[in-house]
């Protein structure tokens, strides 16, 4: 997937907030702007340049829970990834 000049450099400024090691980055961005592929591209990223290193996408809202979860196995079909939400009437461990 070919992301977006804005979206990838939302990434790129990600892993400089953290080779800066500057504390907890947020990302904002508005409505349609593609969240849900920058968090898939973003976690792809770290768990493929950093074995090992796991991501916790958190959301109180279903639709957005299982939004960010069709994006990210879309980017990444080979994702050791789940759903845990009483919500969405999953409860997928051992991912």
């Amino acid at each position: 997937m070919h992301l977006r000049d804005y979206q990838q450099r939302a990434i790129d400024r990600l892993y400089q907030w953290f080779e800066a090691g500057a504390g907890h980055p947020l990302v904002v961005a508005p409505t349609g702007s593609g969240k849900s592929i920058c968090i898939g591209a973003f976690s792809r990223r770290a768990c493929t340049d950093y074995p090992g290193t796991r991501v916790l996408i958190v959301s109180h809202v279903k639709e957005l829970i299982e939004q960010n979860f069709a994006r990210l196995k879309g980017i990444w079909p080979e994702a050791n990834a789940g759903i845990y939400a009483a919500g969405a009437g999953r409860r997928d461990i051992g991912n």
